[in-house]
């Protein structure tokens, strides 16, 4: 078996979940219906020729398809940004507060129910803000995590506690959350036929990118102390603001409608 053909297998089941967009916004839905429909026709095609065996067929069905992925899939590596900053901390965090700050492991349990407290009120401001438009709500919540870790890092030079250390972790998962509740529900908003498949494959790709992520920061920086777990933060939120750069460039290139919703 191809691994090529397997890896086309997995990219591609996105298009089963979306029609391919029109050029041109105005086309009429029964366009947009029919190309769908002949989307999901050949997409099921490859499946069956892959569960047959026939592997060769199904690559050269799903080489074709996958020029045609939805042009905003970018937007997971932003979920799987936010995550990580959960992830990093519940990797780290214990280990500080156990040993650095000299508190028992029932201490970490509460600190970590705390800060899931936090990633639950970072949903709560998203559905709040649902009718607000996307892009700008989500540069001011970029502009308030890069000011909340800036400050972060300059308390550590003054005072180094546990009640500093939860205090803006707890602010920079309620940003975090907030962060992932927009675009995930964005994801899911891009597919809205066929909610199961996209709910999927953006939790695959999220919890592949948080692996690497939450991995790599965690090898380069270990987990000693506050100082490290600030600048662990400070290099997601960066990518963050990168990504985020990138994906707003793109999609205003290529007029993506996504530039205009509310949520």
């Amino acid at each position: 078996m191809s691994v090529a053909s397997t890896v086309l297998l997995a990219c591609c089941s996105s298009l089963a979940a979306a029609p391919e967009q029109a050029p041109d916004s105005k086309a009429p839905r029964t366009q947009h219906s029919q190309s769908g429909q002949t989307l999901d026709n050949q997409f099921h095609a490859a499946s069956a020729d892959f569960d047959a065996g026939q592997f060769a067929e199904a690559a050269a069905l799903l080489e074709t398809l996958v020029r045609k992925v939805p042009n905003s899939f970018e937007v997971h590596e932003m979920l799987g940004l936010s995550y990580s900053m959960v992830i990093v901390f519940n990797m780290t965090g214990p280990f500080i507060i156990e040993h650095h700050l000299s508190f028992s492991p029932v201490t970490a349990g509460y600190c970590s129910f705390i800060l899931g407290i936090a990633w639950m009120l970072g949903g709560f401001a998203g559905k709040a803000t649902i009718n607000r438009p996307f892009y700008k709500k989500l540069f001011i919540n970029l502009f308030l995590q890069i000011t909340f870790i800036t400050a972060m890092l300059i308390s550590l030079n003054f005072q180094v506690n546990l009640y500093t250390l939860i205090f803006f972790a707890f602010i920079i998962h309620v940003t975090a959350g907030f962060t992932f509740n927009n675009y995930f529900s964005y994801s899911l908003s891009l597919f809205p036929k066929n909610a199961g498949i996209a709910s999927g494959l953006s939790g695959g790709v999220n919890y592949i990118t948080v692996s690497l992520l939450s991995y790599g920061i965690v090898y380069f920086i270990p987990e000693k102390d506050e100082n490290n777990l600030a600048y662990s933060y400070l290099i997601l939120i960066l990518l963050s603001a990168l990504v985020m750069f990138f994906v707003y460039k793109i999609n205003r290139k290529r007029k993506d409608p996504a530039t205009q919703i509310t949520g």
